[in-house]
Order: structure tokens, then sequence, then C-alpha cells
């Protein structure tokens, strides 16, 4: 797997759990393992935070490759828990980063 300074990837956490940060830093890994299989690379990471419909319109969005975490419910969520989505920036996004990344803050 290489380093890509140059690509960027969201990663957007349901504030309504209000997980822990080594949980939130769990969730993330996740995902970042599964782009980073599906690109070949690793590279910046945006981590950012919303309230679990935001999450679910992302995966009802027509972005494409965005991979996402329900969690199994051993530690701090109940099992099925949306916790985490992920994507890559790249084209195809654009109304999505317009329409809801834009708006939401950083962790």
């Amino acid at each position: 797997m290489k380093i890509n300074l140059d690509a960027k990837y969201y990663y957007i956490v349901n504030d309504d759990l209000k997980m822990s940060k080594g949980k939130i830093a769990a969730q993330v890994s996740h995902i970042a393992m599964m782009l980073g299989e599906k690109w070949g690379e690793i590279g910046r990471a945006i981590v950012l935070k919303a309230p679990q419909y935001i999450l679910t319109d992302v995966l009802l969005s027509n972005a494409p490759d965005i991979m996402f975490i329900k969690d199994a419910g051993f530690t701090e969520v109940p099992a099925g828990s949306l916790t985490c989505v992920g994507f890559k920036d790249v084209e195809g996004i654009e109304q999505l980063k317009h329409e809801v990344i834009s708006k939401l803050k950083l962790i």
C-alpha cells in the first residue's frame, strides 16, 4: 500500500452515539482499513461529526464507494448502531461535498 498525500478521505462519525475518543478512533480506523484496501493507498484524513440522519443521507446519496460500519455492540453502543461512514474525495462527490460535508464540524 502506498501513501498518497494528494488523496483526501472523509470520515463522518455518528455524534448522536456520544462515543469515547477511543471508540471513535477504532471506528474510523476500521473504515480507513476498508478504504485503504479498496484504493490501494492511504492519504489525508478529515474526520467530521454529524447526527445519524446525516450519515444515513450520505449512505443514500449517489456518491461512489461509501464505506460504513455498524457496531457489533460489545462495548459502548447497541448492536447494529451506524457508527461511521467514510469515502475518498473522488469525482462524483461534488454535490455531497457542497450540500453536506461543507456544513459539518471537525472532531
